[in-house]
């Protein structure tokens, strides 16, 4: 099941680590900021600069993030469609903040009767040990547009390396809900499909659009390409256009992922 994204939908939206997909729209509602971004888009974040970073792991990252795409070419649909959530999904993504790369596998692991189980891993050059966040989504729905403005972040886990994941007070997830729902606001202009290349491989009729952010008094601008074929947020490459931060797609698939931090 697919979203259609024409003027039929005056509100369509999807964020992820703050980049966007939308029509022309400006409205306080998304995910990002340090916990919702590292819960929805599976993203530690990470500053600039290369205080305590180990330098090896990091130029690893640079590698994944820069290396010449897959020999393949995946073709979108027009109109811009999106892929219905299912278990199984994941992505995996190379992101920069300065001149620090970290590399993060969001994954579906589960579904249950009020929505799904979102899981993250991420390798940090600041950490020796890699992260995981598990968290319950509830009230979206990809194949209606509306749905993002009633998305509840409910119960949520957290692990270092091979600890035994451990639970988030009751209260971080709703409270992140209602904190980022207030204080986020976008303007996006989408503009006309294109091709656009990643590591992950070319993607044909890729949507591109410019988008301006605010996060109270933090505002950044930057472009986001997003394509039919790439499950959960549809990012295939981010830019900011300040140059310091920008997202990568490595590699995704519609079936195979399991959960790192079990039931």
């Amino acid at each position: 099941m697919r979203t259609r994204v024409d003027s039929t939908l005056p509100f369509f939206e999807d964020v992820a680590y703050g980049n966007v997909m939308a029509r022309r729209w400006s409205t306080r509602r998304a995910f990002g900021n340090v916990t919702a971004a590292a819960f929805v888009s599976g993203a530690a974040l990470v500053g600039g600069g290369c205080a305590g970073v180990d330098q090896q792991v990091n130029s690893q990252h640079r590698a994944l993030a820069t290396a010449k795409p897959e020999a393949r070419t995946v073709a979108g649909e027009v109109p811009y469609t999106k892929i219905a959530w299912a278990v199984g999904q994941w992505v995996k993504l190379a992101q920069r903040s300065g001149d620090v790369w970290s590399v993060q596998t969001l994954s579906i692991v589960a579904q249950d009767a009020t929505g799904f189980w979102l899981e993250s891993e991420t390798m940090s050059p600041r950490s020796e040990e890699t992260s995981r966040i598990k968290m319950h989504v509830s009230g979206y729905d990809p194949s209606d547009p509306g749905s993002l403005k009633r998305l509840e972040i409910g119960d949520v886990y957290t692990q270092e390396g091979d600890d035994r994941p451990l639970p988030m007070p009751s209260f971080i997830g709703p409270m992140t809900s209602a904190w980022i729902l207030k204080n986020f606001e976008i303007d996006a202009t989408l503009g006309s499909p294109t091709e656009v290349e990643a590591p992950a491989g070319t993607f044909s009729n890729a949507m591109r659009l410019h988008h301006v952010t605010a996060f109270g008094p933090i505002e950044s601008e930057g472009h986001s390409w997003l394509h039919s074929e790439i499950p959960i947020w549809g990012i295939v490459r981010t830019v900011a256009d300040d140059g310091d931060s920008e997202t990568v797609l490595l590699d995704f698939g519609i079936t195979g992922a399991t959960s790192k931090m079990g039931d």
